[in-house]
This record gives C-alpha cells, structure tokens and sequence, in this order.
C-alpha cells in the first residue's frame, strides 16, 4: 500500500512538491451552474433577442391605424339629426323637471352639455292633456254644483285651444329670445332656451290638477304662484346671461317680455279652462 501511495503522489509531483504550491490556497465553493446541476435545476439559457421583420419583407402589407371617423348626425331636415336630443332617461328630465319647480342651482348647469327636447315636449303635451281633462273635471262639478238646468258639455275646442296655446309658447317664445340674443349680443343655445321654457312649464301640470277645487280665490291663489314660481324660474336662469350684456336695454327687454309671455299665459289657463261660477244659492230649489 505504501508504494502505490508513493507512485500517487509522483504523478502530481510536478504540481504539489513545493511547500508553496502545497500552502496554496484552493477555491471548493462551487459556481451557480454547478449548483444547479447538483441540486437538479437547469437555468434557462438566454436566446438572443431575434430581430422582428416586418410584414412587408414577406410581401404582406402591415395594417395602418384607422382614422376616427365622426358620426354622421345626418342633415337637420333628417329625423336622424334630431333623434340625439331625444337621448335621455327618466332619471334626466325627472331631475331637470324637479329643478325648475325648486330653481336652487343653476339649471344650465343641470342640463351640462347635453340639452334635450324631448322633456318640453312631453311637459307641453301632458299639460295639454292636464288642462282639458280637469277643466272638464271642474266643468261637471260646476254644473252639479249650480243646478240641474246648467249642463256642461264637452267639446274638442277647448283642446285644440290649449294645443295651440301651449305649442307655440313652447316654440316661439324660445326662438323669440334666441333672436334678442344675436341683437343684443348674449351667448345662448337654441336648444337651452327650449330647456329653459320647456321645463317651465312643469309646474302648471299639478297646478291643473289643483284647480279641480270648486273654490274660486282657490284657483286664482294657485295661478297666482305658478305664475311666480315659472316666471322667478326663468329670470334667475337668463341672469347670469344678460347680466354680462354691455346693451342696458337687453335686462329691460328680455325680461320684460318673459314676464309678459308668462302672464299672458297664466291669465289664458284661468280664463279659458278654469272659469266656472258656482251658485250654491240655485241649488238649494
């Protein structure tokens, strides 16, 4: 055993004879790919990063970005044009609805950049039907009330009045205001001057339904205050508009004319759908 350790040690006689070379210090700490190849694991091995060539090389042309292209509204003559004002939910024009009756914010602001008509038209329409179904409702009871020889008889006129009344307000008087504007220089929307006069009109849908009430000072109490609520309504939702115009004649004028409009309105509902006289003295016979 001995000698075969000696021939050993001769082999490496070249490299560990000296006391230097067997002082060395000898690195055992193993390299990271050596202990995962001990411990089982491969490391993955890099790929070089493969340069993309473009689909053109291969004859193929790559996609181009598609420009936006605007929604066609169609021309205004269309019904397509008109159909984007008609895009609201209940929750819109009941919340625009509510902020003419009790006017504590602004209501252009209410109504933002989104101005509708289908909330006045459907306002004017059910004041129409608001102001013939209970005139007709106070008209009977007028007529149990006097005597028996007074008949009320219902007929169509008071209906087409009431269309005719309601739809031109509704209409006209916007575009009137919207006119004294291009004069006077003022910066408002057709189409919020529609809001502004449409959804004035709310209040006269319970008011009517008020005026059933065989009482006269009653009816006129009632008149009376949606007349003020619907006229305050508008002056403080065209103030802070004409406030900025340099023209001093604007305020004068286009207040003036709402709150003419506006009487002229209310006296109409009184007189044409709400004037019945009762006399309790005939029906005591």
């Amino acid at each position: 055993m001995a000698g075969k350790y000696e021939q050993l040690v001769d082999v490496h006689d070249d490299v560990v004879d000296t006391p230097e070379a067997q002082l060395e210090f000898q690195n055992f700490v193993l390299s990271s790919a050596e202990q995962n190849l001990t411990s089982g694991r491969v490391s993955p091995v890099r790929q070089p990063q493969q340069q993309h060539t473009p689909a053109a090389d291969y004859g193929f042309s790559a996609p181009q970005p598609q420009p936006t292209v605007p929604v066609n509204r169609g021309a205004f003559w269309t019904v397509e044009y008109y159909a984007q004002f008609f895009d609201v939910d209940s929750s819109d024009v009941g919340q625009r609805m509510l902020a003419s009756i009790l006017p504590k914010s602004d209501f252009l602001q209410v109504i933002g950049e989104k101005p509708d008509l289908y909330g006045p038209f459907w306002i004017a329409t059910s004041v129409i039907f608001a102001l013939f179904i209970t005139s007709s409702v106070a008209g009977s009871i007028a007529a149990y009330i006097n005597s028996k020889s007074y008949k009320y008889e219902d007929s169509l006129t008071g209906l087409s009045t009431a269309v005719a009344v309601i739809y031109i307000y509704a209409a006209a008087f916007p575009a009137v205001v919207w006119g004294l504007g291009r004069y006077f220089s003022y910066s408002i929307g057709l189409l919020q001057l529609f809001d502004v006069f449409g959804y004035a009109l709310t209040i006269w849908i319970p008011v009517s339904l008020l005026c059933i009430v065989p009482l006269e000072i009653v009816r006129w109490i009632l008149v009376i205050g949606a007349f003020g609520l619907s006229t305050f309504f508008q002056l403080k939702t065209l103030r802070p508009i004409i406030s900025q115009v340099q023209d001093k004649r604007a305020p004068t004028v286009v207040y003036g004319l709402a709150v003419a409009t506006t009487a002229g309105l209310a006296l109409t509902f009184k007189f044409l759908f709400f004037n019945f006289v009762f006399d309790t003295t005939s029906t005591s016979t």
